[in-house]
């Protein structure tokens, strides 16, 4: 027989059962990217801080290969559950931008890009700081994304292992991660690893062994190290 895959709801925890994402939440965002195909496609996006206290950037970082042949990027906020495994809010009641002009910065390599959108921070967003401090294998990490095109998720992870040559994806610098809750779906790419003690972002999810994983287990999540 053919086993079917699991879901995104099976392999991962709703963001807003836990109280310690709550911050972190309010930093991310999904994004809807209408490429050259006539498709739109999702990623997971992360409002970061810039470093002149002068300035008030809406600054989003998310995966390089989720702006390929990008035309419009739309930000959606606050895409989350009612309450702990509750109902998903309706995407048209949700407050939203769009992308402001050209992709500032986009590196094949690393797979990030940053962009710049338009229009009104809404209140209660939280721009994340980060940290260029070097990882080590054990380091605890946590990921907040919109796996399967859902409201935000979240799975915990430690580093299992560090690379300085590329591994699957090309990604180069890299940290893997393989334990429970660790299958990869569309929709999460992008996603920031944030350390779980201090928030500061760590790291982007680039990609995993398989976007449909049959077990909750399956394969390895690679990110590059900011």
């Amino acid at each position: 027989g053919v086993s079917e895959a699991k879901t995104a709801g099976q392999c991962f925890a709703d963001a807003v059962c836990n109280a310690n994402y709550n911050d972190i939440g309010k930093g991310v965002v999904l994004l809807n990217v209408a490429r050259s195909d006539g498709l739109v496609y999702q990623c997971t996006g992360t409002l970061m801080n810039d470093t002149d206290p002068a300035t008030f950037r809406m600054l989003v970082l998310t995966a390089g290969h989720c702006m390929n042949t990008a035309q419009s990027v739309v930000a959606y906020f606050f895409y989350r559950s009612t309450s702990c495994n509750g109902a998903s809010p309706l995407k048209t009641s949700l407050p939203r931008t769009t992308q402001g002009g050209p992709i500032l910065t986009q590196d094949a390599v690393l797979d990030f890009a940053l962009l710049e959108f338009d229009g009104t921070v809404p209140a209660g967003v939280i721009f994340k700081g980060w940290s260029s401090t070097a990882l080590k294998v054990g380091d605890p990490l946590v990921f907040i994304h919109h796996a399967s095109n859902g409201t935000q998720s979240a799975f915990e992870i430690s580093v299992s292992a560090l690379r300085t040559t590329p591994g699957a994806g090309g990604a180069v610098p890299v940290y893997t991660s393989s334990r429970s809750n660790n299958g990869a779906y569309s929709g999460a790419s992008g996603a920031a690893a944030f350390d779980v003690f201090s928030g500061y972002v760590r790291g982007i999810l680039t990609h995993g062994d398989s976007d449909t994983p049959l077990t909750c287990t399956d394969g390895t999540r690679y990110s590059s190290v900011v």
